[in-house]
């Protein structure tokens, strides 16, 4: 338990590093998440400051590195629309051309970092091009492709690594049942993501501030390991039906890698990870809810087929449902049922499970 302590003290650090950077170097003028992009496409004639082409990159980087519970996705779409915005600036390019370069930036952020160009296109299209039209497809197309091999050439490994099962039909209820359940825990986690990220940002951004949010932040993470960090190991771990990540160094490892223990860590993941991915950013870290909203449906996934099994009626295959219960709680989140549907099929090579998903 020593231990968990010093790692639990890693996302303080690094939140606070990220803090310090906001404050000294940005002077608090970095909107973190997606929502701004959105506010700048509909208020700001799509124009994004140049601070954001280089601050999520320093502010995540230093955020996620240490154990902050968030996600790269969000500061890398928030990066790329700016590189897309500036650039359109500086050509001095109209209206709808600054948004369109500013969509091909963010699609090719999620492109490249998930090495899925398709989803990186849906995304661009369901959730920032509000006003699409048909000429806007070949820019994207071209720029997410040319993301995904930049990507390969760099860095080739896959997010994650699992055998694909076939699925059959009569798990088709199973899959209903299982959406509903990722449509209720996609309410709990955007109704508690807002609530705590409302709360914090009404407060004035220092140090105290940065306590408030990373103390309790280090005790969650030294109660719950695996919401250390982005939580993409855990997922992976659990599509290889691999469950002693779950409970290792835990205050249920006492218990072992019992049935019990299992569910009761699956289920304080699903509480919190949300929790502890808002008091991340709320403390001064930089980050999003897309890998917290796509860990915590891996785990609802996981947690429902191994119930499932427990019975001897029964027998699912969990890893479809783990990539299924992804595609169901990020599509709840951020209310983008294509993009979720097609960054799962790709990320997973999971084609196969294309109606499952839907």
């Amino acid at each position: 338990m020593d231990s968990n302590w010093l790692t639990a003290l890693f996302p303080l650090l690094g939140v606070g590093m990220s803090f310090i950077l906001l404050k000294r170097i940005f002077k608090g003028r970095l909107s973190r998440g997606v929502g701004f992009i959105l506010n700048a496409i509909l208020t700001e004639k799509s124009r994004i400051g140049i601070q954001h082409t280089f601050g999520h990159i320093l502010t995540s980087a230093v955020t996620v590195a240490m154990g902050g519970s968030v996600g790269l996705e969000a500061p890398i779409v928030a990066t790329g629309s700016a590189i897309g915005s500036n650039t359109a600036r500086d050509l001095r390019l109209s209206h709808r051309d600054t948004t369109l370069l500013l969509a091909c930036g963010a699609a090719s952020g999620i492109a490249a970092v998930f090495n899925s160009p398709i989803a990186g296109i849906i995304f661009a299209l369901e959730v920032l091009l509000l006003d699409f039209n048909i000429p806007f497809f070949i820019p994207l197309l071209i720029s997410t492709a040319t993301a995904t091999v930049v990507s390969q050439v760099l860095y080739a490994e896959k997010f994650f690594v699992y055998n694909i099962v076939a699925w059959d039909i009569s798990s088709i209820p199973f899959y209903i049942l299982l959406g509903i359940g990722c449509g209720l825990v996609s309410v709990y986690t955007t109704n508690i993501v807002e609530k705590i990220e409302g709360r914090f940002s009404k407060m004035p951004l220092n140090t105290r501030t940065w306590l408030k949010g990373g103390l309790p932040l280090c005790l969650l993470i030294f109660i719950i390991p695996p919401l250390y960090g982005e939580g993409y190991s855990l997922v992976t771990a659990l599509l290889n039906g691999q469950t002693t990540p779950l409970t290792s160094h835990s205050i249920l490892n006492q218990l072992g890698n019992t049935h019990i223990a299992v569910i009761g860590m699956c289920v304080l993941i699903i509480l919190f990870k949300s929790v502890s991915a808002a008091l991340t950013v709320g403390a001064g870290g930089n980050g999003g809810v897309f890998a917290p909203s796509l860990v915590i449906g891996g785990v609802s996934g996981f947690i429902f087929s191994y119930i499932v099994n427990l019975t001897p009626y029964f027998d699912i295959k969990s890893p479809n449902f783990i990539v299924a219960g992804m595609a169901g709680v990020l599509a709840g989140v951020m209310h983008a049922p294509l993009t979720a549907i097609f960054l799962l099929a790709e990320i997973t090579g999971g084609y196969t499970l294309f109606i499952p998903l839907m």
